[in-house]
């Protein structure tokens, strides 16, 4: 039936780029810090990094709100 063939996956971004697997494992330990303390506007802005980082998108990931904009939204 299915014998000798082997599912193949992608790897993913994070996956090929070590260095940026590093960062996103730093987004969400801060996340969760931020969580843990009430700030959860912080907290939602590393999630929305590492998710950024997770997809491969490099400009997403690049673009940082300040707390000001965060807190006030």
């Amino acid at each position: 039936m299915g014998r000798g063939k082997s599912l193949r996956r992608e790897l993913s971004f994070i996956e090929l780029n070590p260095e940026y697997a590093i960062i996103y494992h730093q987004l969400r330990k801060e996340a969760r810090v931020w969580n843990s303390t009430s700030q959860y506007w912080l907290g939602r802005e590393c999630e929305r990094r590492a998710d950024a980082l997770l997809r491969g998108d490099l400009a997403n990931y690049k673009s940082v709100k300040h707390s000001e904009s965060l807190y006030f939204s």
